[in-house]
């Protein structure tokens, strides 16, 4: 256009300001209503997958119509939003066909009276307009597909947040792996607090423990008293304020997370299970082991007439979560799982807590092969799982308020003591 007539074109150009504005408006406050929009959507798919998943509950508490109450509120939220988006959009796109149109109304007339003066010729005003269109056609695609660039650019915000979100617990720069370790570890007046944590409270205050090799130490107390905190710590899912937490002599916080959770083994009450198969899930933490170690370890922990009464034993497929398990069934699973990985550090948060007393008895012998060899940490509310434990440490808000073994913490008649009472008259 510019090499047909310079004036025809600088007159185009008067265009141009007002579609930038737009579409500088259009971003602003087109990416906040798809930013909006994208939040909402993940609120909606939360709702659903909550709702999903608790649908025993909902029925058991008849919160059916609660929920879906609050679920169409969700979805009139998200309506309101779409439509904010929507009418952004179907002002924006009309509004470059008219900018469009405008300038083509400008070159029309303009145009026209430099051919009526003989300044350029008919072919040349002809020419000029097949141009014009070519220059507008690819402008008003291209408001179709910076819609699209919007949207799809509030959702991969969603998506680089979290895959840039930084994890709490990293290896330092000169951190080295761990070697094999004997078990021994020692808590160091260690302090800890989460981030949600008030100002000026511990979660965990002064903690002082030494773990012996092979030794077995079970943390006892009430609900919130820190116990799963002190295992936390210990499989450096998070790091103290204060003091230090050493094994074998090494400061955790000195070697690789990787070699570290590659020598412990953790069996919780939340009996996580992968889809795949038994055999999959068993050899999870070593996928090197043979099959006949899996059904070895499996006899040796009583579990392995429990799998073979599944549809096709080891080659049983798991469901989502092992839904198609029983609680006690999952639980024991996990505990061939703790065992194929050969860890060196053993801790047990709560493992028996889906399996009757029955089965607990059953799988006491079992559990002691299991600590053969190895330092371990047991949390435990039923306390016959930790009365031949080398020591029992009594926490009471965040402070060890008693140690000592089973025996030794009864004649003192402590805090350990009234527990043990209140188990055995329940």
């Amino acid at each position: 256009m510019l090499q047909y007539d310079w004036r025809l074109c600088l007159a185009v150009s008067v265009v141009l300001p007002p579609l930038a504005v737009a579409t500088t408006l259009f971003h602003k406050y087109g990416m906040k209503a798809y930013r909006d929009l994208r939040a909402q959507t993940s609120r909606i798919t939360g709702a659903m997958a909550e709702n999903i998943a608790g649908v025993r509950v909902a029925q058991a508490f008849a919160r059916e119509e609660e929920n879906l109450v609050r679920f169409q509120q969700l979805q009139g939220v998200y309506f309101d939003r779409f439509l904010v988006v929507a009418r952004l959009f179907h002002t924006y796109l009309p509004f470059v066909g008219l900018v469009s149109g405008l300038g083509t109304a400008i070159i029309l007339g303009y145009g026209g009276s430099l051919v009526m003066q003989r300044a350029i010729t008919v072919g040349e005003f002809a020419a000029f307009i097949l141009y014009l269109g070519m220059f507008f056609g690819p402008i008003q695609t291209m408001g179709d597909l910076y819609n699209a660039v919007l949207s799809t650019a509030a959702s991969a915000e969603r998506i680089f947040q979290l895959l840039d979100t930084e994890p709490q617990i990293r290896d330092r720069p000169d951190a080295s792996a761990l070697p094999p370790v004997r078990g021994h570890i020692i808590f160091d007046h260690v302090y800890l607090r989460y981030d949600t944590t008030p100002a000026g409270t511990w979660v965990l205050r002064d903690i002082c423990l030494e773990a012996e090799p092979g030794q077995i130490v079970a943390l006892v107390g009430a609900t919130g008293s820190g116990k799963t905190s002190i295992i936390s710590l210990l499989a450096r899912f998070y790091e103290p304020q204060q003091g230090r937490i050493t094994m074998d002599g090494i400061d955790l916080q000195t070697a690789t997370s990787e070699s570290l959770h590659k020598q412990i083994g953790i069996v919780t009450q939340d009996n996580f299970l992968f889809t795949g198969t038994v055999m999959e899930n068993i050899r999870f933490g070593r996928t090197d082991a043979t099959g006949e170690e899996v059904i070895e370890a499996s006899k040796r922990l009583g579990a392995h007439q429990v799998i073979s009464r599944f549809e096709k034993g080891y080659a049983t497929p798991v469901a989502e979560r092992g839904s198609n398990f029983s609680a006690g069934e999952r639980q024991l699973i996990c505990f061939v799982r703790a065992m194929v990985a050969r860890p060196r550090i053993l801790i047990l948060d709560e493992a028996t807590s889906a399996v009757d007393p029955h089965t607990e008895t059953l799988l006491q012998g079992a559990l002691e092969k299991l600590f053969e060899r190895r330092t371990s940490f047991v949390i435990a509310h039923r306390l016959s799982t930790v009365c031949h434990a080398h020591q029992i440490l009594v926490l009471q808000h965040g402070e060890i308020v008693e140690r000592g073994t089973h025996d030794q913490l009864l004649v003192s008649g402590g805090h350990y003591a009234k527990l043990y009472a209140e188990f055995v008259r329940h």
